[in-house]
């Protein structure tokens, strides 16, 4: 062997060392059958992925698949709202005073005048009790001949006085209404409607009342109905319905919330539980459908509204087709390699 091949043959022999092993690594990985998932495709909504479990995963799992089917269900509306502080019930539903535009600086102004009513009822009973005081002690004077007739005159005058201001002071009080700042006040809610379509809305039944930016399935709190209050926008043509807030610190005096109002029509449309629908970081919304033993697939929904736990769907998969009620966010992970 001429020097050439020598230095040829030595600088192959690593090179075919490497081979080797690359050649025995491969051989003892797992084959893609025998994980406990199979991932077929690319996690992209032009081709959705399809996820088979082994036996094993799927016993692991415990998924548990229902059916979509079609429900007819109330129609709601959305509505924008205003807290506001309770009145006098019967004043409000039939004087001509609007309470739909009360703002926050308006209720400040008015917790102001509250609180220097409230200072001047605290003085007139001050001062009505020390003109009875007065008048008690003026005529223990007089019996003992220490005190003129004059002084009993005057002295009841000043308690008829501090009795007039008394009563003065508190009908000014009452005229401002519940105290704003009292915890256990009474809020309702005004909700103007587009007079047109008031005859759509069932106005017995309870509204649901959402906070701002709350989406299908968020918590929301029902709205008692009162009655409509004979006021409104004459430019919007516009009147406004009025609710009873429920109980407790939820709400604010001057806060806007969305309210949601049941009509009269009826529609029928695709739904399946809430548990099965999955929502992305981008805010879609998605279901696992069983395309055969073991198999699953995601699909995109667009979910109308949430009633005792069904998603009420616009957009979905075909009706009967089964989806995954429970492991749809453990399929979710091993889809997308979420804590792997």
């Amino acid at each position: 062997m001429n020097l050439y091949n020598l230095g040829t043959h030595a600088t192959l022999l690593p090179t075919r060392r490497v081979l080797v092993f690359a050649l025995c690594a491969l051989a003892a990985r797992p084959s893609p059958g025998a994980g406990p998932a199979t991932v077929n495709g690319s996690p992209q909504e032009e081709n959705l992925a399809t996820v088979t479990l082994s036996p094993q995963a799927q016993t692991r799992l415990a998924i548990v698949t229902a059916p979509v089917v079609e429900k007819p269900f109330r129609a709601w509306r959305s509505y924008p709202g205003i807290v506001v502080v309770a009145w006098d019930r019967d004043s409000v539903l039939t004087g001509p005073a609007s309470i739909d535009s009360w703002t926050s600086e308006a209720l400040l102004r008015l917790a102001d005048r509250q609180l220097i009513a409230n200072g001047a009822v605290k003085e007139a009973t001050v001062e009505l009790a020390y003109a009875q005081r007065r008048l008690e002690r003026s005529g223990a004077l007089m019996k003992v001949k220490a005190a003129r007739l004059m002084d009993v005159d005057e002295a009841e005058r000043g308690l008829a006085r501090a009795k007039v201001l008394l009563e003065t002071a508190q009908a000014r009080r009452t005229l401002l209404g519940p105290s704003v700042l009292a915890e256990n006040r009474t809020l309702w809610l005004t909700v103007p409607v587009y007079a047109g379509e008031l005859g759509r809305i069932d106005r017995k039944a309870d509204a649901d009342i959402y906070a701002l930016g709350a989406k299908a399935g968020d918590v929301h709190y029902p709205g008692q109905p009162l009655g409509l209050v004979p006021s409104g926008d004459a430019t919007q043509a516009t009147l406004t319905l009025l609710y009873q807030c429920p109980k407790g610190p939820v709400f604010l005096p001057g806060q806007r919330v969305r309210v949601r109002l049941p009509i009269d029509d009826a529609i029928v449309c695709k739904s399946v539980p809430w548990s099965a629908v999955l929502h992305d970081i981008y805010g879609g919304q998605w279901v696992y459908v069983q395309l055969g033993e073991r198999r699953y697939e995601r699909r995109r929904v667009q979910v109308r509204a949430v009633r005792e736990g069904t998603a009420l769907l616009d957009q979905g998969p075909e009706t009967g087709i089964r989806v995954v009620v429970e492991g749809a966010a453990e399929l979710f992970g091993t889809e997308f390699g979420v804590g792997h």
